[in-house]
């Protein structure tokens, strides 16, 4: 049996050192090509039109930002910041006000992930005070599907906290209070919900039995930010309108506090909810990676359990969409919960069965599976142009910049960086996160572009009805008719 302690001594020259943060020259590569693969691919899919009219909301809010309406977005009447308190988003803003491009926002992305990737590399560098190990699951950690698909489908608000969140774990298991406490606070400003996950390492402390400061501080600190958040900086920019993401948790209240009441007075409902056959294959195919058991070999299992239990009991199904960013955090934790499980799992295969390095073939399994997961993320023809690519470049050269407008969800990216670029969503009283605005606004904007080939929506409303509106209304002209794609420029528009 191969001695564990020989890659000891090396292991530890390499931890006095992770302190300042070099990066070995290997690691530095695999980082460096991960980055610029996946910005590539991110930049590709917006180039195309492909991408996620998510990107356009994001753009558009830090552009009013620099512009003095901190994170206003018109897709919802407010500040985002009162649909979600992202403060840690703030940070992205010198560079944005430098280059305000949607190139900005992609690079920002894919590099908060990549710093993500390595901050994990120093996890379990110094659980398994193995390099080989370390190596190969921040390898799966970059490429888990809930991971690796933040890079090209939109830009997720926890996505800028999830560097602290795990620098947050790092120093904690260091044992390192006052750095893990600035990175813990930093975490909770990702996202309102995040203070559930801070809250957490005061009970893993409890478990893990370190001194009071441990166990209260976390606690408290996510107790006094959570409220904070829905009682003073939700409040403050929702105004009337409230939590509106509240309108997920179905029929299990109204509110927050109805949600919590709900989950102490009638838990059976909260577990019904949790039960359902969509969950059971959420579940299967968010496990599968993991080989279904190795992160709940683990108390740091813990740290997983707010975000998922929020995927499984709200009634909106994209929290179960695997590609999408309401699974980064849980795929985040569920991939540090590993590297311990692996830890625990090899250590009784060896006391057991005697296997040789099973902490290294645990750690390859995992990452092997990770990237064979790639069906559930990749989508080639989200990278490829399509037969009218051509008409909707010549679109986005006939419309001047600044000029009010309506566009197609594709291309909304793209013109996000103005006052006033809407879709349809902002007409359609079925969309209940939205501003709805009078269906007479359409009839004021300056250009109207209407693409029929469009179906992101779950109705086809690029109508005969709506375009014959523009075409016969007499402050409008029709200036392009190609592929099914119609733009229609308002008379006074100069």
């Amino acid at each position: 049996m191969a001695n564990p302690s020989a890659t000891k001594p090396n292991a530890h020259a390499q931890e006095k050192g992770s302190h300042r943060f070099a990066v070995p020259r290997p690691i530095l590569i695999i980082l460096a090509v991960y980055f610029c693969v996946f910005f590539a691919m991110a930049v590709r899919k917006f180039v195309v039109m492909n991408s996620d009219e998510e990107l356009g909301v994001t753009l558009n809010a830090f552009w009013n930002t620099i512009h003095g309406r901190l994170f206003y977005s018109p897709y919802v009447g407010m500040s985002l910041l009162g649909l979600h308190t992202c403060f840690a988003a703030l940070i992205g803003l010198p560079l944005f006000w430098l280059f305000p491009s949607m190139y900005t926002l992609l690079f920002l992305q894919s590099f908060t992930l990549t710093v993500s990737g390595y901050v994990f590399y120093l996890i379990a560098r110094k659980v398994h005070q193995d390099e080989r190990t370390a190596l190969l699951l921040m390898v799966g950690f970059l490429f888990y599907p809930t991971i690796v698909t933040n890079h090209t489908d939109t830009f997720p608000w926890e996505q800028w906290a999830l560097p602290y969140l795990l620098a947050a774990f790092y120093f904690f298991i260091s044992e390192r209070f006052w750095p893990f406490l600035v990175f813990a606070f930093l975490g909770m400003t990702g996202q309102e919900n995040l203070p559930l996950t801070i809250g957490m390492f005061g009970v893993y402390a409890l478990v893990k039995r370190r001194n009071w400061r441990w166990i209260i501080v976390p606690i408290v600190m996510a107790l006094v930010y959570g409220l904070f958040a829905f009682k003073v900086v939700i409040p403050h920019f929702a105004g009337a309108r409230g939590y509106i993401v509240s309108r997920y948790f179905g029929d299990l209240g109204n509110t927050p506090g109805e949600l919590v009441k709900t989950a102490i007075t009638q838990p059976w409902r909260i577990i019904a909810a949790m039960c359902q056959a969509d969950r059971v294959m959420y579940l299967v195919m968010i496990l599968q990676p993991f080989l279904f058991l190795i992160p709940f070999c683990a108390w740091e299992v813990l740290f997983v359990l707010p975000s998922l239990g929020i995927n499984l009991f709200v009634s909106e199904s994209a929290f179960r969409v695997i590609a999408w960013h309401y699974n980064l955090i849980v795929g985040s934790f569920l991939y540090v919960a590993a590297v311990f499980g692996i830890k625990n799992l090899s250590g009784w295969l060896e006391r057991r069965w005697h296997v040789v390095q099973p902490q290294f073939v645990l750690a390859l399994a995992i990452c092997t599976v990770s990237i064979a997961s790639w069906p559930l993320w990749f989508n080639a023809s989200m990278y490829t142009t399509h037969a009218y690519y051509p008409t909707l470049q010549k679109v986005l050269e006939i419309i001047p910049p600044n000029k009010s407008l309506l566009t197609p969800l594709t291309m909304l990216g793209h013109f996000s960086d103005r006052e006033s670029a809407l879709t349809q969503f902002q007409f359609d009283p079925t969309q209940p996160l939205n501003e709805i605005r009078p269906l007479d606004e359409m009839y004021k904007l300056d250009y109207i572009i209407l693409d029929a080939n469009e179906r992101r929506f779950p109705k086809a409303i690029v109508t005969r009805d709506l375009v014959m509106s523009f075409y016969t209304n007499v402050n409008y002209e029709l200036i392009l008719n190609e592929s099914n794609v119609f733009v229609f420029r308002r008379r006074t528009a100069e």
